[in-house]
């Protein structure tokens, strides 16, 4: 939880003063993926699937400068790796 609430305030230092703060990828992905909400809306084997993706994006601590920029494109990066998962539920559905 105090890794998360440092990171929010990495971030917003970086958003406001366009300073360069040390993050991971395990920060990052903790702030932008709720897999409560994809459990919810997807079936098993998605799920099972987005939560293999965030297991490996939390086991990477290594820490890195990041300016806002930079933060924004690795969140996109992720939440882009996310939605190919989900939507291969999708088309899988439409397909049937």
């Amino acid at each position: 939880m105090f890794e998360n609430i440092k990171a929010i305030l990495a971030i917003q230092r970086m958003k406001n003063t366009g300073s360069t703060e040390m993050l991971s990828r395990r920060q990052i992905v903790n702030l932008i993926v709720n897999m409560s909400d994809i459990s919810k809306k997807y079936s098993k084997p998605v799920v099972d699937d987005c939560y293999e993706l965030f297991r490996a994006y939390r086991e990477d601590r290594v820490k890195e400068p990041y300016d806002f920029e930079k933060y924004l494109e690795t969140g996109m990066e992720m939440i882009t790796m996310f939605e190919l998962i989900q939507s291969e539920e999708i088309n899988d559905a439409n397909n049937e």
